[in-house]
Parts: C-alpha cells; sequence; structure tokens
C-alpha cells in the first residue's frame, strides 16, 4: 500500500527499500512501517524470506531460514528499519494500522482489511490517495482462521447453523467489505468489484480503489506461500520470531540470530522424533502441491 506520489507498487524487496528511503520524510512521514513487535513479527520476516526462494525445511528437516535467502531477508528488515518509525519495535497490529491511518507512514505490509479503513474518512487521512498490491514475489498466508463447535455446548446443532449461516456468500460477504469488521475475502463470490459495499449497502471505497484491491487479493493468493503446520509449528515459529525481534533490536546480527533459531529449530525437531517430522513435513508440503500451492 504506497501513497504521496507513488504510482507503481514495488514488485520486486529491492523496489520497496528503495522506494521507502525515498519517501521517508522525517518526522513529519516515514518511509514504510512493518509489525516489529515481539509476537508476529516472524511474519513479516517470511513474506521475504519466502521471496527469496525461501523454505521453511528441506526435506530432511534441516532448518531453512538460517541460509542466505533468510540472512539476506533479516537484513532487509533491519535496512527497512532505517526507513520506519522510531518507535517500530513497538508496532503490532493496530499501531500499524494508525501509523498508515494517521499518514505519518508512506507504505505498509498488513492485513486486508487495512485497505477498508483507509478509504473510509471517518477513520483515515488518505482516501483517495491508496493503491494496493501483493507483497512482492510472494505474499505470506497464514490459514488459521477457522470456526468450530465447543464440545461443551447444549445445542450443537444451533451452532452449526449459525456457523453454515455466518459463511454463506450473501452474509460473509459483508462482514469482508465492512470497514468496521475485519473478515478477509475467502470464496469466489467475495472477489467481485460490485460487491465492495458495506452492512447498509454503500459501496465502502471508490471504483478504482474497490478493483484494485480486490485484484491485489486475488494475486496474493496466487502467489501465497504456505503457514507452516506441522507438529511443533507453534515452537518453531515463536523461536523464530524471538530471534527476528531480537535482531531488529540491535541485539544480534541477522546471521548470529537465525543460527541461533536454526539450532533450536534443530533441538525442536529432535525431540518430536525427527522421523516422524520428516514424514509430518512431506505430507504438509504433498497436500499443498495437491492444492496447488508453489512450494
Amino acid at each position: 500500500m504506497d501513497k504521496a506520489g507513488i504510482t507503481k507498487a514495488p514488485t520486486t524487496w529491492d523496489e520497496f527499500v528503495a522506494t521507502a528511503q525515498a519517501l521517508h520524510k522525517p518526522p513529519t512521514q516515514y518511509g514504510n512501517a512493518f509489525y516489529g513487535q515481539r509476537g508476529f513479527c516472524y511474519g513479516w520476516f517470511i513474506n521475504i524470506f519466502a521471496a527469496n526462494g525461501g523454505k521453511w525445511f528441506s526435506s530432511d528437516m534441516k532448518p531453512g531460514i538460517a541460509g542466505d535467502e533468510g540472512v539476506k531477508a533479516l537484513q532487509t528488515m533491519i535496512q527497512l528499519k532505517q526507513y520506519a518509525p522510531p518507535n517500530i519495535l513497538q508496532i503490532g497490529y493496530p499501531e500499524l494500522n494508525e501509523a498508515y491511518l494517521n499518514g505519518s507512514t508512506a507504505m505498509v505490509i498488513q492485513w486486508n482489511d487495512l485497505a477498508l479503513k483507509a478509504e473510509d474518512s471517518t477513520k483515515s487521512k488518505s482516501v483517495g490517495m491508496n493503491g494496493y498490491a501483493p507483497s512482492p514475489v510472494r505474499n505470506y498466508m497464514p490459514y488459521s482462521r477457522i470456526m468450530a463447535i465447543s464440545a461443551f455446548t447444549s445445542n450443537p446443532h444451533n451452532s452449526y447453523k449459525m456457523i453454515q449461516y455466518m459463511n454463506r456468500s450473501e452474509v460473509s460477504i459483508k462482514d469482508v467489505y465492512d470497514p468496521n469488521c475485519g473478515e478477509d475475502p475467502f470464496r469466489t463470490s467475495h472477489f467481485d468489484t460490485n460487491a465492495v459495499k458495506d452492512h447498509t449497502g454503500k459501496a465502502s471505497m471508490s471504483a478504482d480503489a474497490a478493483a484494485s484491491y480486490v485484484k491485489a487479493n486475488k494475486d496474493g493468493l496466487a502467489i501465497g506461500y504456505p503457514e507452516l503446520s506441522i507438529p511443533g509449528a507453534p515452537r518453531y515459529i515463536d523461536i523464530l520470531d524471538l530471534k527476528v525481534n531480537e535482531a531488529l533490536s540491535g541485539g544480534s546480527t541477522a546471521a548470529q540470530a537465525l543460527k541461533s533459531a536454526s539450532d533450536e529449530w534443530d533441538s525442536i525437531t529432535t525431540a518430536l522424533d525427527k522421523n516422524a517430522q520428516v514424514k509430518a513435513y512431506a505430507d504438509w508440503v504433498d497436500s499443498f502441491h495437491k492444492a496447488g500451492i508453489n512450494y
């Protein structure tokens, strides 16, 4: 997402860094902002890591993060920190939204729903000045949002009917395109520029912005990079997040941080049984190949 006279979204991370540098005019405007806070900063690292051709693991469970693809990705994040707000390590999801909506930051990589807020004059200072595009080269694709029925519910049938209702195309599409909600497109019917409306039926953004936004969502799925979901995934990811944050804070170099994370990943793999992990990872990779996801 960019503004301030930029008419073409960066298509590589080198271009992204150069654009951030060109737009960096502190303290009134910072070139970019990203999720630098401990907890999910690894996701912004994975965007760049994936673009560099990185893989979570090799087929024999050797971690990929500490290779050239990972080191270069983390160095890119450290470079982008130079063109970011000074409190970047305190910026999480809401702070990242605010950094863009208040006009202090020219570019961000953020979840889909920020675009709807950016085109809402009650929330944004940049209405009509926004453009939308997927992350350069690859687009990290966390897919953890699910709906489930509690085993303790006294009426599972009605719970199921509610889930069914909420996921109907004509119902869910209003949550996807209303600036006050925050759902992301997840049905084919959601990728319709004429459907970009709030719950009252009013257009959520101009026709041009809607076309740009819907295209960015579709293009992002086409270059989606899968979230790790094998036994131990939360542990692997938490260690990676910790080490990425450590490097961003200046506590270690990119290479040192990722080597440390890689060593801990090896320990996790050993503790969980390496042979079992090799099979789980192979099955996970195969599932994405069958789904048509490039990995």
